[in-house]
């Protein structure tokens, strides 16, 4: 794992053994990832029946169609990014595989759900459980990497080592965006 994140996928000192726990970065970038998504693409084909099973048929587009999937829109074209980003930085600093990978992953599982969600809509589903659920993992497990993030940033402001220009625009923006807008996703998959 160590060649495929770059460290250690766990260790019990940043775990467990410190007064200020965290996950290790090739965890949070790999389970706390990955796990969200395969729950996804695991019980698709439930969802699937669910929505052949259907009797109601062709909710219209509405506000809360629209916005989810503009906003599904809006996450992949925001790990795009993040995956050009990688590439980009490839000649600079060492990326691992995972830095790859989780952001392939990442669009794939998103690109699933907004084709659920229209798919939702055309067989007359208002909400899903399988939505929903997918949606309150991704945001609870992306808590302990927000939290890991912003650690980090105090951490290179107290040692003065931070570039704002490109530690804003190009790691803490994407991060803070994709939070707010997975938050949002999450937001109208309560509204039926």
């Amino acid at each position: 794992m160590d060649d495929f994140c770059g460290t250690t996928f766990w260790d019990l000192d940043v775990t467990w053994n410190t007064d200020t726990p965290d996950f290790t970065p090739c965890f949070q970038k790999t389970v706390l990832v990955w796990v969200p998504c395969i729950f996804l693409w695991l019980f698709t084909p439930l969802e699937i029946f669910y929505a052949k099973s259907s009797i109601n048929r062709n909710i219209p587009f509405g506000f809360l169609n629209v916005s989810k999937l503009i906003l599904s829109g809006l996450l992949i074209i925001l790990t795009i990014v993040d995956l050009v980003v990688a590439f980009a930085n490839s000649d600079d600093i060492e990326v691992y595989p995972v830095d790859y990978y989780s952001p392939v992953i990442k669009i794939a599982t998103f690109a699933l759900s907004a084709v659920l969600l229209e798919a939702n809509r055309r067989c007359g589903l208002r909400t899903s459980g399988l939505q929903f659920l997918f949606w309150t993992f991704l945001l609870i497990f992306g808590i302990p990497q927000l939290r890991h993030q912003i650690q980090e940033r105090h951490a290179r402001q107290a040692h003065g080592t931070e570039n704002h220009y490109e530690e804003y625009f190009f790691h803490k923006l994407p991060d803070i965006l994709y939070s707010l807008i997975g938050h949002l996703v999450f937001e109208l998959l309560c509204r039926p």
